[in-house]
């Protein structure tokens, strides 16, 4: 997983979740009450990790026009969300540096560990990212970065409840991810949707990673249509033929997302299970 322990390096520099160097928005104003004024307590509260109170003073006290026309205080918005979610980059770092799994997935739950998570507040920095329409290269890796969060979150909220519900890093005793009410349908399609904002993403960063990276990549791409469409030729024949594996739609994922549960209980190379078996070929739930 070399691509992912550079993506969090460089992320490392972005400083989407504090104010970093930006000038203070208050060197010209003595008022407390404007929109600008307002923006820069709630980056202080970022900065304090305060995000519940960050959150609120960008949701409903700055006003709509300005919240909703400033690209800066959507980044604001989105890092503060992310950080509710679990997103810490130093503890991220930290947590993938002593990381030894190959598989992807259980990769990302991993960098989970040793947090409180609140995977519903990655869904959250998700959609106030996506209303920046045309994302710039560091909003772009921020976005990758966030679906790895996302992916993570989902599966430790359930996955790795050890270590006083904090996470160790490892898949519980027990734990069966082909049991829907051990992981329930929602946690499957959350954490899928986060695994597709990584890859759909790897093309906007491929500079800053290892050529080989990104052929990983897309090999696993061609491999999931080529290995949901065998799934499907078993559990509905006559389907029609998938062309793509879009792992962003939440549409696609929802309609699929039996299969994509085997995937997240894959042993070999993708999920946090144990199941051996090629991709999308279930193994024997217990």
């Amino acid at each position: 997983m070399k691509f992912v322990r550079k993506l969090f390096i460089i992320t490392m520099v972005l400083c989407m979740t504090t104010s970093c160097d930006k000038p203070n928005v208050l060197t010209d104003f003595s008022q407390t009450d404007t929109d600008e004024a307002l923006y820069l307590e709630a980056k202080k509260k970022v900065d304090d990790r305060e995000w519940d109170d960050a959150i609120d003073i960008i949701n409903n006290d700055i006003s709509a026009a300005y919240r909703n026309n400033n690209v800066e205080v959507k980044e604001t918005l989105a890092g503060a969300y992310a950080g509710k979610c679990g997103l810490d980059f130093v503890s991220l770092v930290q947590n993938l540096g002593m990381s030894s799994s190959a598989k992807l997935m259980t990769f990302f739950m991993n960098a989970m560990k040793n947090q409180v998570v609140s995977p519903a507040d990655c869904d959250n920095a998700k959609a106030v990212m996506d209303t920046i329409a045309v994302k710039d290269a560091d909003q772009t890796l921020f976005y990758t970065i966030l679906g790895m969060a996302k992916s993570g979150a989902w599966l430790r909220a359930k996955a790795d409840q050890d270590n006083g519900g904090l996470g160790d890093g490892a898949r519980d005793a027990g734990f069966q991810a082909c049991k829907v009410a051990q992981l329930p349908d929602e946690n499957v399609i959350k954490s899928i949707v986060g695994l597709g904002m990584v890859i759909n993403n790897i093309s906007s960063v491929s500079s800053k990673l290892d050529p080989s990276s990104v052929t990983d990549i897309t090999n696993f791409t061609s491999s999931c249509v080529t290995a949901l469409n065998a799934y499907l030729d078993i559990v509905s024949p006559g389907h029609p033929v998938l062309t793509t594996c879009d792992l962003s739609n939440e549409t696609f994922v929802t309609t699929y997302k039996d299969a994509f549960r085997l995937l997240i209980d894959d042993g070999t190379s993708f999920g946090i299970g144990a199941c051996m078996n090629p991709l999308f070929q279930p193994c024997a739930c217990p």
